[in-house]
C-alpha cells in the first residue's frame, strides 16, 4: 500500500487497512469530512495523519466530549474504535455516510462469548439498508 510520499514508513496496520478498504471501494478522500472515534498513538493518531495525506478534513474526537454525538453526526466517514460495544446509534450516522468499526469488544450473549464492536450493527446496517 502506498499513501502519498509515506512510501517505506512505518504504518500501523488499523490505519493503512482502513485506507485500503476505502482504496478498495475507491472511495475518494479528498474533501471528505471524516470523524475518529480514537484518540491513540496506534490508531487514531496515525489515520488522521493518513487522511490529512489525502487531503480529507479530519476530526479526532474521543467518548468524554460532550459534542460526540454531533461529530459522527456531520461525518462523511466514520472511524469508531472507541472499545464501547454499541457506542456509535444509527441516528448518529448520516445518510450516505460511510462508517468503519474499529473496536474490539467481548460481549456475553446467549452464554457464549463474543467479538463485537463499537457501531450498534443490527441497528445501522437495518437503518442503512431500508
Amino acid at each position: 500500500i502506498f499513501f502519498g510520499n509515506t512510501k517505506g514508513a512505518n504504518i500501523p496496520c488499523t490505519p493503512a487497512a482502513c485506507l485500503h478498504i476505502l482504496e478498495q471501494y475507491n472511495v475518494e478522500l479528498k474533501g471528505k469530512h471524516c470523524v475518529i472515534a480514537n484518540k491513540s498513538r496506534i490508531v487514531g493518531l496515525p489515520l488522521s495523519k493518513l487522511l490529512l495525506h489525502e487531503n480529507a478534513t479530519i476530526t479526532v474526537c474521543n467518548v468524554h466530549q460532550g459534542d460526540v454525538k454531533d461529530l459522527i453526526s456531520s461525518a462523511d466517514i466514520v472511524f469508531a474504535a472507541v472499545g464501547m460495544h454499541d457506542f456509535v446509534k444509527s441516528e448518529w450516522i448520516k445518510d450516505d455516510a460511510i462508517v468503519i468499526d474499529i473496536g474490539m469488544n467481548v460481549v456475553i450473549h446467549e452464554g457464549s462469548k463474543k467479538l463485537v464492536g463499537d457501531i450498534a450493527f443490527e441497528e445501522v446496517y437495518f437503518w442503512m439498508v431500508l
